[in-house]
């Protein structure tokens, strides 16, 4: 009869325990026994075209639309020293340093958009383009004189 007795305690002592378990696994609890609080993150607003987000990288820092004939939004961009922008397209075009529709060579341009052969792109391609040396780089298309965008990039 002793046993049976005791049933009730050792019961009372695992629900005891099950509740201290599910109150630790629910972040803890503070000095006095009540749970505490666990902080909720923030959202941190993404960087817009012309923004010089911290931290460096290579991912596309900045971003530059191109239409059919022309560069569409904002096509003056600044970034940091080994940040990229990432030129999007929605025609056919082929990007050089230089104005006016021709190339004309500058230091420090990244090799690939240094040459008269340039970038070539069709509607629908997205390519990223990592810009390592500071200073404005002025960037033109060959098929269309009149597109103009400039780069400039912060050390």
């Amino acid at each position: 009869m002793k046993r049976i007795a005791l049933l009730p305690q050792r019961l009372a002592a695992l629900a005891t325990l099950a509740a201290v378990l599910l109150l630790a696994a629910c972040g803890g609890t503070s000095a006095a026994g009540a749970p505490t609080e666990t902080p909720i993150p923030t959202d941190t607003p993404a960087p817009t075209a012309t923004s010089v987000p911290s931290g460096g990288g290579t991912t596309g820092a900045a971003t530059i639309t191109m239409g059919a004939i022309n560069f569409t939004g904002n096509a003056d961009v600044t970034i940091k020293a080994g940040q990229a922008v990432t030129f999007k397209s929605n025609g056919t075009h082929d990007l050089v340093i230089g104005s006016g529709g021709a190339f004309s060579a500058q230091n420090g341009a990244p090799a690939d958009l240094n040459s008269s052969a340039g970038v070539q792109f069709s509607p629908g391609d997205s390519k990223t383009i990592t810009f390592s040396t500071p200073g404005t780089y002025q960037i033109t298309c060959t098929i269309h004189p009149d597109m103009q965008a400039s780069v400039t990039v912060a050390p």
